[in-house]
């Protein structure tokens, strides 16, 4: 067992299971202190549970709410209630999104989401009444010899990675979640939501755009200045990032003395065209589920455009000149904002738009954007984040200096920016300034976006020291930490800042280079390595279908009266019930009628993605040209979903081999990552490295996958490789679209030998 530890006070304890507490009213528009519940929404008024569909494909799907939350609440330590605060907006998201997806049954998860609800009312009054919070642990550590000296300093103890472990077994045993919770999936559009809702999305707050809660206090302050205490006020949270805004900014008006306030959360969705193939490419959505959607341009006019909206529209008819405040993230265009506010306009309502630290009013239906500073409290210990501009080093260096464990830097230490390789390889090679540089404050949309500029630690010698990125603040990060650890325990690092930290481990190969030239044995060997990796992560998933058609006992699947015997994942969003008979009797790659559920190819998309670069796809022959544009089964035919980071590592550059012949692969956070199934990782994996099809069939036998299924997942993955290429590319530099061209034929041309097929 690893000995991964987390430094916090002596008096605090581990973190233990959130106790249950009483539901909120049974309305989406939440509040503790309404005095009224409002109707039920009549978006989601009947269970979905026994629906079907003639011609659609039924997908049943088993999702585990301890392996989708609980991973949140085993890091929120009890007396942190920025942590607490946030985890319990995790679940209002997840559970606001299934219930909006209607493929899940509203009399489960309409208590689950009145509860998650309530809970976050609780942790926001907490939040912001300042509660006795212990300070927050320097990092989460592990590595080799960390249990030794983990807890030496004052004030501090040594929390074991096991902890972790125990905390969501705690999370799982006392929860009010069910162990597995059962949806019927009938069109893409559900499918795209129960996706959502099951990937537990990050806000931007706590990655791309970090905001700091606290200044949302001020932000009500100036809304009551301006209207009054005395008026009713509807806040309208956009999913995902005004969900982890609303609780506070009512607990913050409670304060103020305004009686009356309510808050719900919508997410907007686009509208999936019945006939896709007419609608123009211009306003194709990229595909999801399979699904290329076209969006729905024309603003919404009445309030039914939502799920939860009918509810808020009951409140507001109740009351004398209200006010409506919709919060969402940053705006970039606005377009979300404005779309959720066409259905809020009526003559007798002042309607206001905030995001952290920004609040404007609505002009007339004008749409104006408030960009301003980025929303941060600066002052007091500086972050990480806060110190990557040069004057700052000293103090960067100076707080890495005092992670537990950690050798003594030497004095001619200092950071380095890394460049994306992508962006060695096609573009000018330049690292992307640091967030708070002054060109990039000064640009159109300031964001607090460590995420962009990823660094070392390294000696005079430029030998590196450190390795450290940006994985997410809060709760966010240190869950996705704890479980790349789990799958890593060897590795020495420490969660910081919301930064991974780790050791360099040395002089690395390029794990394809090695392949080419190694012997038989040697080869056999690092494929088991690679096998034992993808493996790992196949055991580590979030929902499953009640059965795959291969791989009914594989080590990904769940097991056991409790389901916590693994982690298991999966939709296997094809399901037979209701199809054509065509369908359901055909291959695993269902190739006649109708794509059903379940049914992607994302060659299209990638072709528009080209062309807006003044690219496009190579020539290929018949044959191959016929494969790539095959449908992918979605999930493929194990039935494992997997929360992975393959979108944006996807290369070969992520597989490395040590001095001591150990395959590593790196960059496994998955905050910004998407859901993935075993067999697209095992395919992803032969086209990064270049692997021949007798290479395939063993990976995917020591995966416990069929070969023809990672076969027929082929396409998919080579357009995911295809789309990292490209989406790593800031612009092409001097002979970069040349390489770009050249690396593309080389991806599809693998694509077809490890298909083996007949090439001119």
């Amino acid at each position: 067992m690893s000995d991964l530890a987390v430094i916090r006070p002596v008096s605090e304890p581990a973190p233990a299971a959130v106790p249950p507490t009483p539901p909120a009213p049974a309305a989406l528009v939440s509040g503790a202190a309404a005095s009224a519940p409002m109707p039920a929404s009549t978006s989601t008024s009947t269970s979905t549970s026994t629906s079907t569909a003639v011609g659609v494909g039924v997908g049943v799907v088993l999702i585990h709410p301890p392996r989708v939350l609980g991973r949140l609440q085993a890091v929120a330590r009890p007396s942190d209630a920025r942590a607490r605060y946030l985890a319990a907006c995790a679940a209002v998201q997840c559970w606001a999104d299934l219930l909006d997806s209607a493929a899940a049954p509203v009399d489960v998860v309409t208590p689950l989401l009145r509860r998650a609800e309530h809970e976050a009312d609780e942790a926001a009054r907490l939040l912001l009444h300042g509660a006795r919070q212990a300070p927050p642990p320097l990092a989460t550590r592990s590595g080799a010899g960390a249990g030794a000296d983990a807890g030496k300093g004052p004030g501090t103890d040594a929390r074991p990675v096991g902890a972790t472990t125990a905390a969501m077994a705690g999370v799982a045993a006392t929860s009010p979640w069910p162990a597995t919770l059962t949806l019927h999936i009938t069109d893409a559009a559900q499918a795209a939501r129960v996706e959502k809702a099951i990937s537990a999305p990050m806000p931007e707050c706590c990655g791309y755009d970090i905001a700091d809660l606290d200044l949302i206090a001020a932000d009500a302050a100036r809304l009551v200045e301006a209207i009054g205490a005395d008026r009713p006020v509807l806040l309208v949270a956009v999913r995902s990032g005004g969900a982890y805004f609303a609780p506070l900014w009512r607990a913050a008006l409670d304060d103020l003395g305004v009686s009356r306030s309510r808050w719900c959360s919508v997410r907007p969705w686009p509208t999936l065209s019945e006939n896709e193939s007419s609608a123009p490419d211009a306003l194709r959505a990229p595909d999801r589920f399979g699904a290329t959607g076209a969006i729905e341009t024309t603003p919404a006019t009445g309030l039914t455009c939502m799920p939860g909206m009918p509810d808020a529209d009951a409140w507001l008819h109740g009351q004398p000149r209200p006010v409506v405040v919709v919060l969402d993230d940053q705006p970039d265009t606005g377009a979300t904002m404005a779309r959720v506010a066409a259905g809020l306009r009526a003559p007798d309502r002042e309607l206001w738009f905030a995001s952290v630290g920004k609040l404007w009013r609505d002009e007339a239906g004008q749409r104006r954007l408030a960009h301003a500073a980025p929303a941060w409290i600066g002052g007091g210990t500086r972050r990480l984040w806060e110190c990557l501009m040069p004057p700052d080093h000293g103090r960067l260096l100076e707080r890495l200096s005092r992670l537990p464990g950690l050798a003594r830097l030497p004095s001619d230490a200092a950071p380095r920016w890394h460049c994306p390789r992508d962006e060695v390889r096609y573009g000018d090679a330049r690292p992307w300034l640091p967030w708070n540089h002054p060109v990039v404050l000064t640009g159109r949309r300031p964001l607090v976006n460590p995420r962009k500029t990823p660094l070392a630690i390294a000696a005079a010698d430029r030998r590196p020291l450190l390795h450290l990125r940006f994985i997410g603040e809060g709760v966010f990060g240190e869950a996705e930490f704890q479980r790349v650890q789990a799958l890593q325990p060897g590795r020495r690092a420490w969660f910081i800042d919301g930064y991974g930290v780790t050791a360099d481990i040395g002089p690395t190969t390029p794990l394809a280079e090695r392949l080419r030239t190694c012997d038989g044995a040697t080869r056999a060997a690092l494929l088991d390595q690679c096998a034992d990796l993808l493996s790992a992560l196949m055991r580590d998933a979030i929902a499953e279908t009640p059965s795959g058609e291969h791989g009914a006992s594989h080590p990904g699947r769940m097991s056991g009266a409790d389901g916590m015997s693994g982690t298991r994942a999966a939709v296997r969003m094809a399901g037979t019930g209701g199809m054509r008979d065509d369908i359901a009797d055909a291959p695993p790659m269902f190739r006649t009628g109708e794509a059903p559920l379940g049914i992607e190819t994302r060659w299209p998309a990638f072709a528009r993605q080209l062309a807006d670069r003044g690219l496009s796809l190579p020539e290929t022959g018949e044959a191959l040209h016929a494969f790539l544009a095959r449908p992918v089964r979605r999930l493929g035919e194990t039935g494992l979903a997997l929360r992975t980071s393959l979108r944006h590592a996807c290369g070969a550059w992520h597989w490395q081999i040590d001095a001591q012949a150990r395959v590593h692969r790196f960059q496994l956070e998955a905050n910004w990552g998407r859901i993935s199934w075993p067999e697209l990782e095992v395919a992803a994996c032969l086209l990064a490295l270049r692997l021949s099809a007798a290479d395939g069939r063993r990976l995917a036998a020591r995966c416990g996958l069929a070969w023809p299924a990672v076969r027929d997942t082929l396409p998919l993955a080579a357009a995911t490789l295809g789309e990292a290429m490209l989406r790593g590319t800031r612009a092409f530099g001097v002979g970069g679209r040349a390489r770009f061209m050249d690396d593309l034929r080389s991806l599809v041309a693998a694509t077809g030998e490890l298909a083996e097929l007949e090439t001119p």
